[in-house]
């Protein structure tokens, strides 16, 4: 997932840089995502453009708090 979300690679890039098949590749990014995709979604409030993309991520007021306690 790291070279798929982080680096900026294509799916098929990372599948040949780490010698998997595409489909390889997939199984294990797809659920990767919707795993981050929810935590965020816990945390912080996220504000997206018009074509679902991330413009900006604040951490909500109760995330702070359970950091402040740590």
């Amino acid at each position: 997932m790291t070279l798929v979300e982080l680096e900026g690679l294509t799916q098929k890039q990372a599948a040949n840089r780490l010698g998997l098949s595409v489909f390889g590749m997939r199984s294990p990014v797809q659920p990767g995502r919707k795993q981050l995709k929810m935590r965020l979604e816990k945390c912080c409030v996220i504000e997206r453009d018009g074509r679902n993309g991330v413009i900006d991520l604040s951490i909500t007021d109760r995330t702070h708090r359970l950091l402040d306690r740590q």
